[in-house]
């Protein structure tokens, strides 16, 4: 059996029970008047606002003539999306909206960032992070205890996988000048992390000093596991008051460009250091 990530599980669910609507030619009001649910409900359903029940999973697969392993896989799914994941295991650690990137990136074929004045965070150090909350204003870090152990799970995961991933971090020059302004062992010690991941063999950093596309904010590309459902590369975008998941293939498309473009320009993390 297949183990998915909570957040996966639910989209996997979700676009098995659109597809096999459509199949049986039945919309949304057809699928609640027979399960005796709102409409709403159904609708929520397939956006991913709420979780199915196994119950509700297995009636919906009966209604819609599933044959034995499209049941199975949907009961499995709806069973496997109601435990937590990452995210849920570390309330407050990050944006309820980071779920599903946080449980595609464990298997993730590549994870490129984007990053004008923060080290990204899977190449953060503790105290760097640490420093990071003491600049914020309180109400910004809601539980740093719960960030500093969800970044922790996250490095763990992705820089022991025996399969890894093509990292690709490209930091704007604001993010090292800041360094400066640390700690000296801080500073050091985070100099030291960025350069221990620059020599693994499947990551690279590179630092950006010059003008450039995109220079608005700061974006992931992540290209998922194969078979992970039918999803494709997507584009994760976080700002202030800004988060969401770009999939249409003109947006990734120009994302893509654009960081190829800003890679490009950048100097290696090495050159960047031998020169100041």
């Amino acid at each position: 059996m297949t183990i998915e990530a909570p957040s996966i599980a639910r989209a996997a669910l979700r676009q098995m029970i659109i597809e096999l609507r459509t199949a049986a030619q039945l919309d949304q009001a057809d699928v609640a008047r027979e399960l005796r649910v709102h409409p709403d409900t159904v609708r929520r359903w397939e956006t991913g606002e709420i979780a199915v029940k196994a119950t509700n999973a297995i009636a919906l697969a009966h209604l819609c003539k599933a044959t034995g392993p499209q049941l199975s896989r949907m009961t499995t799914l709806a069973d496997q999306g109601k435990q937590r994941g990452a995210v849920e295991k570390h309330r407050g650690g990050a944006y309820p909206e980071f779920r599903l990137f946080a449980d595609f990136e464990p298997t993730a074929r590549a994870i490129w960032s984007y990053e004008p004045e923060y080290l990204p965070g899977l190449i953060q150090t503790s105290e760097y992070l640490q420093a990071v909350h003491e600049a914020h204003l309180p109400e910004q870090v809601e539980n740093p205890e719960a960030v500093h152990k969800l970044r922790s799970t996250r490095r763990r995961v992705i820089f022991s996988r025996q399969d890894p991933p093509d990292l690709r971090f490209t930091i704007g020059v604001a993010a090292m000048t800041y360094l400066d302004g640390l700690d000296a062992d801080v500073r050091r010690g985070q100099i030291d992390q960025l350069l221990e991941v620059d020599r693994l063999p499947t990551a690279e950093i590179r630092v950006l000093s010059r003008m450039h596309p995109g220079m608005s904010g700061n974006y992931t590309l992540l290209t998922p596991a194969k078979g992970v459902l039918a999803a494709g590369r997507f584009v994760y975008i976080e700002g202030e008051g800004v988060i969401r998941y770009e999939e249409a293939a003109d947006v990734v498309s120009h994302h893509d460009k654009m960081f190829r473009t800003a890679w490009s320009r950048a100097e290696t993390l090495e050159d960047y250091l031998d020169g100041r």
